[in-house]
């Protein structure tokens, strides 16, 4: 009988542990979840998230940049109404995403 409620004992205890490791896990992905840069490229701006500190550079189709903004809120935009029609690179960190204008 000891031996059943000792096995019972650890196996509760194991199951306990798991659960809290689980527990904590889900909670770090969300805040990663929550953390995590986006960039959004609208007709005439570009809407970049959760990039606070970090300089959001727009290159050319030659390589040259073309505007350049460092973020200073959550949710910023980078004004290009004033580019011409064409093919551009944003890049923010180590994110790039190709867009034409």
């Amino acid at each position: 009988m000891k031996y059943y409620v000792l096995l019972l004992f650890a196996f509760l205890i194991s199951i306990s542990a798991y659960s809290q490791k689980t527990f904590s896990n889900f909670f770090q992905e969300e805040i990663e979840m929550e953390e995590k840069m986006e960039i959004r490229i609208a007709e005439d701006k570009i809407i970049i998230e959760n990039a606070v500190g970090k300089v959001v550079m727009v290159y050319n189709m030659i390589g040259n940049v073309v505007a350049e903004m460092r973020i200073s809120q959550p949710d910023d935009t980078l004004d290009i109404s004033n580019l011409a029609h064409g093919v551009y690179f944003c890049k923010v960190d180590n994110v790039v995403k190709k867009f034409i204008k």
